[in-house]
């Protein structure tokens, strides 16, 4: 399934820009509520007409909520994700028979299993030749506690990174130990730690400093 949307952004306010936000900040306002408007849609209702949609206006999920205003109920809003915030329509939920951002599932299908992550502390140093080690945290959400798989992305050149244990049930701890080497690269990154379990994946950033050896 697939979503082809063409999108002109200088059509301006009769395709969506400032919407939400005003000024250069809500240009492409329309671009991320009428997409994120069509993926719901592509993954409720594939073959249209057959999908998930509002059981009293026979309208889909993005249709039956489209364009309304912000700050009223059921408003577009910003969304924050890891990769910044974004302005975003509401969808239908028969669950609770409105136009939500978010709402908990339909009732007499049970309770979701999440679980969420995070590093303590935020942010380190290592010098080269040496290590450091950071303490990953997971908690049960919602549901049940359930198996999480460690990884981590973003760790510079010359640089390792071990967990110890390398998964946990959601709940417990692990400790996560960056090595760098002599010839590391020296610098500020960002790290990605990811923990991934059935009910899908949570992410948590970790800064990360490669500094030279004090002489």
């Amino acid at each position: 399934a697939f979503t082809n949307l063409p999108y002109v952004p200088d059509a301006g306010i009769s395709c969506g820009a400032n919407f939400v936000n005003s000024g250069p900040a809500g240009l492409l306002d329309g671009v991320s509520i009428v997409e994120g408007h069509e993926y719901a849609e592509t993954l409720t209702d594939q073959n249209a007409g057959y999908g998930y949609w509002d059981n009293t206006s026979g309208y889909e999920t993005g249709d039956e909520c489209a364009w309304l205003t912000p700050g009223t109920s059921g408003g577009a809003q910003n969304v924050t994700f890891a990769t910044g915030s974004f302005a975003m329509q509401s969808t239908w939920s028969n669950a609770t028979s409105a136009c939500e951002i978010s709402a908990p599932i339909e009732a007499g299908r049970g309770t979701v299993n999440d679980f969420s992550i995070a590093a303590s502390p935020s942010s380190g140093t290592v010098a080269q030749g040496s290590s450091t080690s950071v303490t990953v945290t997971t908690a049960t959400v919602s549901g049940a506690a359930q198996r999480v798989a460690l990884s981590v992305s973003g760790v510079p050149s010359g640089a390792i990174a071990t967990f110890s244990p390398s998964s946990v049930v959601s709940g417990k701890s692990s400790v996560l130990t960056i090595t760098a080497s002599s010839d590391a690269s020296v610098g500020a990154v960002p790290v990605t730690i990811t923990g991934t379990a059935t009910s899908g994946s949570n992410s948590t950033d970790y800064s990360l400093d490669v500094a030279s050896p004090s002489v």
